[in-house]
């Protein structure tokens, strides 16, 4: 008698198969940090993940690097750089590995809300 313990569509996967499940961005209520959720699907080899958050002018806003990850799902905060600006922002990830490079790539877009010394008045 066999009892899974795992879905076996689930299974660990080499470099070439690993992908982005999921990318949530959920901006703070003071608008200077983002929570970011992903989820990948399992792995062999650990993979690199890379984040870059861009403004609305499409530069660099913030920035993480995660090295050979050990879990599949991460939560995290990032803080943006400058002072933040209202309108949307986006999330932009890679996955790789240094023998494979980039296997997997994924965005979301997020909107800052005018900040609070804005809105007052």
């Amino acid at each position: 008698m066999d009892i899974p313990l795992f879905d076996p569509s689930d299974a660990p996967r080499p470099p070439g198969e690993v992908r982005f499940r999921s990318l949530v961005a959920e901006p703070y209520p003071d608008g200077r940090r983002i929570r970011l959720k992903l989820s990948i699907t399992p792995f062999l080899e650990r993979p690199n993940i890379e984040i870059e958050l861009r403004d609305p002018q499409g530069l660099e806003s913030g920035a993480v690097a995660v090295i050979e990850s050990m879990d599949s799902t991460l939560s995290m905060t990032l803080h943006l750089r400058d002072d933040p600006q209202s309108g949307d922002y986006r999330a932009v990830a890679k996955l790789g590995y240094p023998d494979h490079g980039t296997v997997d790539a994924a965005e979301v877009a997020f909107t800052l809300p005018r900040p609070p010394s804005e809105t007052a008045g």
